[in-house]
């Protein structure tokens, strides 16, 4: 699938970074934004360049420690200039983009799972009644005991699915404040705030694509259905109740 495809393209590009002592960005709508400017190994200094070679921002210490021999060290000003119409601005904006929709339409279809396995519930007690009507001999106890498997399965499967859409709601909300803050700090921040934003969310960006492939992965459209016995006089039930099964397209 397309999503899956761009998560994994996510994993390969975006790489590891942590936060620290961050720089405020005005309030907006009572939101506020920051963005890191600790350098991850030397916590007590300020991160002031960006080393191409490496990809990654770097401070006085890392420059005499790691990035000595490096052709391409320039201060974060310089590298930072014309970042919105580059490729890495680009790229990021489409991840959080595609991240953010289709978390979004995971949940959306999450819902609607709900709402089928609920009709396909009641479609399935309809079919054990009616099933029952063509063969009034049945026995009562057997028809009580399948729908008391359907209404077991129904929660145990409800339970389930409420429970991912749970973590899928609660991503939805990570990926959300993540795309509202990136949209803020390119509407009001500095080129170098935009810059050091892009570098700083990559980890969490990151993290959030593995979360979400790995729940999109476990997902299931589920549903309910009752399925007639041919064998009535030599079985005990009318029949069985299955689990239908299918993944959702993202």
């Amino acid at each position: 699938m397309l999503f899956v495809q761009t998560v994994k393209i996510i994993m390969e590009i975006l790489k590891t970074f942590d936060t620290h002592h961050m720089i405020d960005i005005d309030i907006i709508e009572g939101k506020p934004f920051v963005v890191s400017t600790s350098c991850k190994v030397h916590t007590d200094m300020v991160l002031e360049y960006f080393c191409s070679d490496h990809d990654t921002l770097c401070c006085r210490s890392c420059m005499a420690s790691a990035h000595r021999s490096c052709e391409k060290v320039l201060p974060i000003e310089v590298s930072a200039k014309g970042v919105k119409s580059s490729a890495r601005y680009d790229e990021i904006v489409e991840h959080v983009t595609t991240l953010n929709s289709a978390v979004n339409e995971l949940e959306d279809k999450k819902r609607q799972v709900l709402t089928t396995l609920k009709e396909s519930k009641l479609t399935a007690k309809q079919d054990v009644n009616n099933f029952k009507a063509q063969l009034p001999k049945r026995n009562q106890e057997i028809e009580a005991a399948l729908i008391s498997e359907i209404d077991k399965i129904h929660t145990d499967l409800s339970n389930e699915a409420n429970e991912n859409l749970e973590k899928i709601s609660d991503g939805r909300r990570k990926i959300q404040n993540i795309a509202e803050q990136f949209e803020f700090v390119s509407k009001h921040g500095s080129e170098s705030q935009i810059f050091m934003l892009i570098n700083n969310i990559k980890e969490e960006l990151n993290c959030h694509a593995n979360d979400f492939h790995q729940l999109l992965s476990s997902q299931k459209d589920l549903s309910v259905s009752f399925k007639e016995s041919d064998l009535l006089s030599f079985m005990k039930s009318f029949g069985s109740v299955e689990i239908k099964e299918a993944s959702l397209d993202i």
